[in-house]
């Protein structure tokens, strides 16, 4: 007998020293594409700043206190504590808020989600489930619509709520096989559902997809033992509710009685269920036929949905398609119900819960490849190929979204490192993006942009996220610097003519300019240094005794000039008279200009007051200029007619042509 008990135990090391290698190898089979995928589509993300809604998020948690969080919402809107639970607690770990770490967060959980996708897909099917869970991962991780979710701070309550419900539901199926710890584990899982609901509403769906789940499964309960399972779940969305309606809120929702924007809201996630299609509405309303974007919709979306259900059903997976069709519609509920059609369409993060009933939609030909009914390679072949077309075009559009992130940064970037040394000094931003757009849309319904800054928070709370202090930063829109673009864009702050632009000019003492000349750069372009001086004895060149050029520099950057120059106004200029930067190759014959008012055409000569002395910062682009040595000169000219103003040096000397020599450049070549 002993015999035979210590030849038991052998022959169970024996097994689990097989098993456990095999379940490792098909564990890295299944999670390392997966991973691999997430952080090759969304890596870029860790280099993000903050933006959108993170100033006011992060404005209202520096008022908070942990119970604060909890108790109330006013002000903020929307009562869901937990992820600010989160980005309080790495705040006070870290001293401030890192947007690499709080990226990480997203990114980290949106991956942790596609994992637990795969598992507890794998989980419902007894043959090809592995194929199924890796098939729905990779299309929920290149989800279209989460490109607004993953690379945005801010729609962590998105990725949270998702992580708990999945959690909590593998956590369910894992206790049906932990028999030793299946109490542990289903507390757990319970204890994962409660809290859920305060992350998100969506928290409380729970319960109705722990139903969905064991009813689609291939061996069924019977109905009433699943509901029966259920009740822990549904006494903890109870609670949430229960708590959610107590706590004083500050939001307004549309309410179920707007019948147009109820349709039009699910006419949109319909367009997010049916989204590998869903591109031809946009060739519909683009043929000139009349078509409204909501009507090709739903031409295109309902019968694909359908058609695609049908064709699933006829092959078997009739219980895959109504968990999926089941999961897209419990998680969307809250956003189509209470929500206006005008905050859906800007969005799309909305829809990443509802993502994985998607990705399971669209994924279910993978689970044919190793049935009892279709195990032949074609069925296989064919399946994948499905399945990888859907995922190439979700590639594609999440990194076509890419370089507008990249903008983002750069503006960012750049705007924090042109702030002035002195923290009281006042800025204007002239021009700055708010937000982007590409000129071609995919889907024909929703808003497929990166907003910077929304129009509800100024620029000064964009500097204070990044640099922790409070700026005196103020933000102007001058139409007439702006030129067509590569992308639709818009600017931040209030619209302004030159004659409107001008006394905020005057009250800043930096000015910045964003400029689009192929790509966006924010440029410091001078300001008012100095007012009510007297007239500068040294000075380099005196215009119609008017205007004097103080001094003059320039620096070479790659393919761009940059010249400084500081103008004192003796005189006002009756006028209109502008800026003249010219390059004069070694023959004499001018190669390149840069015209234009002062400051980056932002202030006008005509405008200045005795006493005012101004820097002047000049860009001149010498991009595909041979190599040589060039003269760079400046003047100044009249508008109406293109004369040029008298130039005179310090010794009152004419200087030749009205044209000033200011310095020499040497270029090494063209400079592409």
């Amino acid at each position: 007998m002993l015999s035979t008990r210590r030849d038991l135990r052998h022959l169970n090391r024996l097994k689990r020293s097989v098993v456990l290698p095999r379940a490792v190898s098909t564990g890295i089979w299944v999670a390392g594409p997966i991973v691999a995928v997430g952080f090759l589509a969304y890596g870029f993300s860790l280099g993000l700043p903050f933006f959108l809604d993170d100033a006011v998020h992060f404005r209202w948690l520096e008022w908070q206190t942990l119970a604060s969080m909890w108790s109330s919402a006013r002000l903020i809107g929307y009562y869901r504590p937990l992820p600010f639970t989160v980005w309080k607690a790495l705040r006070l770990v870290q001293g401030r808020y890192d947007p690499v770490t709080l990226h990480g967060v997203n990114l980290g959980l949106h991956v942790l989600n596609g994992l637990l996708l795969a598992r507890l897909a794998a989980w419902q099917l007894n043959r090809g489930g592995l194929s199924l869970g890796l098939g729905a991962a990779v299309l929920f991780i290149l989800y279209p619509f989460s490109y607004q979710a993953v690379p945005w701070v801010g729609s962590l309550t998105h990725m949270l709520v998702t992580f708990l419900i999945l959690a909590s539901l593998c956590l369910y199926r894992l206790g049906e096989r932990a028999a030793q710890h299946a109490g542990l584990v289903r507390g757990l899982s319970v204890a994962l559902a409660g809290i859920a609901p305060f992350a998100h509403e969506t928290g409380a769906a729970i319960a109705p997809l722990l139903v969905c789940l064991l009813l689609t499964q291939e061996e069924p309960p019977p109905w009433r033992r699943a509901v029966r399972e259920t009740l822990p779940y549904v006494l903890c969305a109870m609670v949430a509710v229960a708590v959610w309606a107590l706590v004083p809120k500050a939001v307004k929702w549309a309410g179920l009685s707007n019948l147009e924007s109820r349709w039009q809201n699910a006419v949109y996630f319909a367009q997010g269920l049916a989204y590998p299609v869903a591109p031809l509405a946009t060739a519909i309303v683009g043929a000139g036929r009349g078509w409204s974007d909501i009507k090709a919709v739903a031409l295109v979306a309902f019968p694909a949905i359908g058609l695609w259900s049908f064709v699933l059903w006829k092959a078997g997976r009739a219980r895959l398609v109504t968990l999926a069709l089941a999961w897209f519609a419990l998680t969307a509920a809250p956003a189509w119900a209470v929500l206006g059609f005008w905050y859906v369409v800007d969005g799309p993060r909305l829809l990443y819960e509802a993502s994985v009933g998607a990705a399971l939609f669209w994924a279910i030909p993978t689970s044919l490849a190793r049935s009892r009914h279709r195990s032949s390679t074609g069925v296989a072949v064919l399946a994948w190929l499905v399945v990888l077309g859907v995922a190439c075009g979700s590639w594609g559009f999440v990194r076509s979204r890419v370089p507008m992130y990249r903008l983002v940064r750069k503006a960012v970037a750049e705007l924090v490192a042109a702030l002035p040394d002195e923290p009281g000094e006042s800025v204007l931003c002239v021009n700055y993006p708010a937000w982007f757009a590409p000129l071609r849309s995919t889907f024909a319904l929703g808003h497929e942009g990166v907003t910077l800054v929304a129009p509800y928070f100024g620029l000064a709370d964009l500097v204070w996220l990044h640099t922790g202090s409070e700026r005196n930063v103020t933000a102007a829109i001058l139409p007439d610097l702006l030129r067509p673009w590569g992308y639709y864009w818009a600017c931040a702050g209030t619209t302004e003519t030159m004659d409107s632009l001008e006394p905020k000019v005057r009250q800043a003492g930096k000015v910045l300019v964003t400029r689009y000349d192929g790509g966006l750069a924010v440029y410091d372009a001078g300001g008012l240094e100095a007012q009510g001086g007297s007239p500068e004895p040294v000075h380099v060149a005196a215009f119609a005794d008017r205007v004097a050029l103080l001094s003059a520099s320039s620096t070479l950057q790659g393919s761009t000039l940059q010249a400084t120059l500081r103008w004192q106004s003796w005189r006002s200029v009756e006028d209109d008279v502008t800026v003249f930067l010219h390059l004069y190759n070694w023959n004499g014959g001018l190669s390149t200009q840069a015209d234009g008012y002062p400051v980056m055409s932002t202030s006008r000569p005509r405008s200045w007051q005795a006493g005012d002395t101004w820097r002047d910062e000049r860009v001149l682009s010498v991009k595909n200029l041979p190599a040589g040595e060039y003269t760079i000169k400046v003047g100044l000219y009249r508008v109406s007619d293109g004369g040029r103003l008298p130039a005179v040096d310090s010794a009152r000397r004419p200087i030749p042509d009205d044209a000033v020599p200011i310095g020499t450049v040497v270029l090494q070549g063209r400079s592409e």
